[in-house]
């Protein structure tokens, strides 16, 4: 009853094809860091659309947000963020892109974009990454 999801998936593309598991420690951030220490209810929204050959993901909740996080900055702590950017990294190099920033109402914001030609050559190089 203290937190609340909202899933818009309606400008989704079926042909883009997500990792597994990619967007479960940024909800786990949100119930550990806002959730838990709220009194009052947290809502994340998550808004999935297809941009021309690229897949915007974007989260955002209504949380305490991060203490001085500026728009492109990285909290010093975060291990779940460093490793949904990293993980990103490897599979798609520079065609990915993961961001935050200060919700507009507070919280913390989340923009992901990953392309749509799974194709990468980075992932083939590396058959784990692959099957991640």
């Amino acid at each position: 009853d203290r937190f609340e999801v909202d899933i818009d998936t309606s400008g989704a593309d079926l042909e883009f094809r997500v990792p597994g598991m990619l967007l479960q420690p940024l909800a786990e951030n949100v119930i550990k860091h806002a959730v838990r220490p709220a009194s009052d209810p947290v809502k994340m929204t998550v808004v999935v659309r297809a941009n021309g050959e690229c897949l915007a993901i974007d989260m955002q909740d209504t949380g305490p947000g991060i203490d001085g996080l500026a728009r492109g900055g990285w909290p010093a702590n975060g291990i779940g963020l460093h490793n949904v950017r990293e993980r990103l990294q490897n599979m798609y190099g520079n065609a990915s892109h993961f961001e935050l920033e200060p919700g507009e109402t507070g919280g913390l914001k989340i923009g992901i974009r990953i392309p749509k030609d799974r194709e990468n050559p980075l992932v083939h190089q590396n058959p784990a990454v692959a099957g991640a």
